[in-house]
């Protein structure tokens, strides 16, 4: 880790991650959160977003999952949905797995028009310093049109407003140029690179505090 990067929180293995080698699509994958691999200090309540809410763009509703929803998809029923063409993406099952393993909150799916073109949630708590990772996909026929940088400002500006939430970090490919546009785009600077030589980028919470700019209370 280069010296003044953000430290990143706990996650599995980049083993469930293989799939992420070269991508140029929609954003940084989502990832299996495992409590095994986490310290003490990470598994209590400390940084823990209990629930999410429903947020909106002026195109988008981010729409929470809930656990019955979440383990549908992971087994492969989207009968009581309305996914779009491209959705679930290749990511969407990891990102839901540690949350329907574990048992906590799964994120948002992205809709647009009343069909899921995405999803969005973090790889796991905040870690002691009060940063916490964000990840995001949408489904490839909606990527490249804007959405990305409305749900990841959405995401990003709710999560800061959380207790314990101090910033918001993602990491993506050094490649990965629309990823890195969308998140600088929401005022995210680069602030080094992880072991694996992927761009990290933070978003700070500003010192006046945070004030909201979408539906839904903190």
């Amino acid at each position: 880790m280069q010296e003044g990067m953000a430290p990143l929180p706990a996650t599995t293995p980049k083993t469930c991650c293989a799939r992420e080698s070269g991508r140029l699509d929609g954003g940084p994958r989502r990832q299996i959160w495992n409590p095994a691999h986490a310290s003490t200090d990470f598994r209590g309540i400390l940084g823990v977003v209990s629930s999410f809410v429903q947020l909106s763009t002026p195109n988008l509703t981010l729409l929470p999952f809930d656990a019955q929803t979440a383990r549908a998809v992971v087994n492969g029923d989207l009968s009581s949905l309305s996914p779009a063409e491209g959705w679930p993406h290749e990511d969407t099952v990891d990102g839901l797995s540690g949350a329907v393993k574990y048992g906590w909150p799964a994120g948002w799916m992205v809709m647009l028009e009343g069909k899921i073109i995405g999803d969005c949630g973090t790889h796991g708590p905040a870690n002691s310093d009060g940063v916490i990772e964000i990840g995001y996909g949408l489904a490839a026929p909606f990527r490249g049109r804007g959405f990305g940088t409305e749900l990841v400002g959405a995401a990003s500006q709710w999560l800061l407003g959380q207790p314990d939430v101090r910033a918001v970090i993602a990491t993506t490919l050094v490649a990965n140029v629309a990823s890195r546009r969308v998140l600088e785009k929401n005022a995210f600077v680069l602030s080094g690179f992880d072991d694996e030589g992927q761009a990290v980028y933070r978003l700070s919470a500003p010192s006046g505090g945070w004030s909201p700019s979408h539906d839904g209370t903190p």
